[in-house]
């Protein structure tokens, strides 16, 4: 009897391992915990020019964490004009960005987890205040509204 105990007791770790694993693989990051949406994907006017917005604007505190949504490698980490500070990164069949930060805390070709501090929330570039410029790529190259996404939760 002590044998059927051991192949029970292995069946029901085995059971509880594939079940952390399943939750994990569907669990969708939130790319700036306790943000609200500033300006949405789509068209917008801003400063009387209309023009598309190809993510969502993130708006928390400035230094307020922001995470990868997926693991993956740093594309690039930088600055420009229009984006301030930014990171972006590649993963299996997408990639993502993310604008205005404070600082970042990652580098070039760096690997990234799922959840993984990227860098922190900021005023950086063009921008009226601070947040994160969010933009997610689909494997074509086009940008994906990140609301309708089904890899992250905003």
């Amino acid at each position: 009897m002590s044998g059927f105990r051991y192949i029970n007791e292995t069946i029901a770790v085995t059971i509880v391992i594939v079940a952390v694993i399943v939750v994990y693989l569907l669990w969708k990051v939130k790319p700036v915990p306790g943000a609200e949406i500033s300006s949405g994907y789509g068209m917008r006017t801003l400063n009387g020019s209309t023009h598309f917005h190809n993510g969502v604007d993130l708006a928390a505190p400035q230094g307020t964490k922001v995470r990868s949504i997926l693991p993956g490698k740093v594309e690039a980490v930088g600055f420009d004009e229009l984006n301030g500070n930014y990171v972006k990164v590649k993963h299996r069949n997408n990639s993502s960005f993310y604008g205005h930060l404070f600082k970042t805390t990652v580098r070039k070709n760096q690997t990234v987890r799922k959840n993984q501090k990227i860098g922190e929330v900021g005023n950086t570039g063009y921008s009226f205040g601070p947040h994160v410029h969010f933009i997610i790529w689909d494997k074509e190259g086009n940008t994906v509204d990140p609301e309708k996404s089904n890899l992250v939760r905003i």
